[in-house]
């Protein structure tokens, strides 16, 4: 389903560390999100090259935006998440201020409460990085399923 609409709804992350901007697509087990850095972001380095660090924490954030977002959409309240692990992280290209960078993430997996996902940053069609990474995220205050 194509949106275009602010992600702060679905994340906890305020500004300035909230670093991806709007979700430009949801998916059945994923979605799209999209930001553009300026020459002032913290993460932006003085040769305007975004920060590596910055490139995972784009896709843990719209990992997290895509939990939100699903929580939103069965009118349950969304509960806390914390990125617990990266089983790979690949920077094939560095990001700059200015771009328009899109995330795509996938839920490939869920065990107990650890979600297991796929994320992959593009500049238009070239892929620039992609991260897997699991999230713990805690059960739901009303079930024990944490879905």
């Amino acid at each position: 389903m194509i949106l275009d609409e602010d992600c702060s709804p679905y994340l906890p992350h305020q500004p300035p560390l909230r670093l991806i901007r709007k979700i430009v697509a949801q998916e059945d087990d994923g979605m799209v999100a999209e930001t553009v850095f300026g020459d002032d972001d913290f993460v932006v380095g003085d040769d305007g090259v975004v920060e590596e660090a910055a490139i995972l924490e784009l896709i843990a954030q719209s990992f997290a935006a895509f939990h939100g977002y699903e929580h939103h959409r069965d009118q349950r309240p969304a509960n806390t998440g914390y990125l617990v692990g990266i089983k790979q992280f690949n920077i094939h290209r560095n990001a700059r201020a200015g771009e328009t960078l899109r995330v795509r993430v996938q839920r490939t997996d869920i065990f107990d409460h650890f979600h297991a996902g796929n994320g992959t940053v593009y500049l238009g069609d070239e892929r620039i990085a992609d991260a897997v990474i699991t999230v713990w995220i805690a059960p739901d205050a009303d079930t024990d399923d944490g879905a």
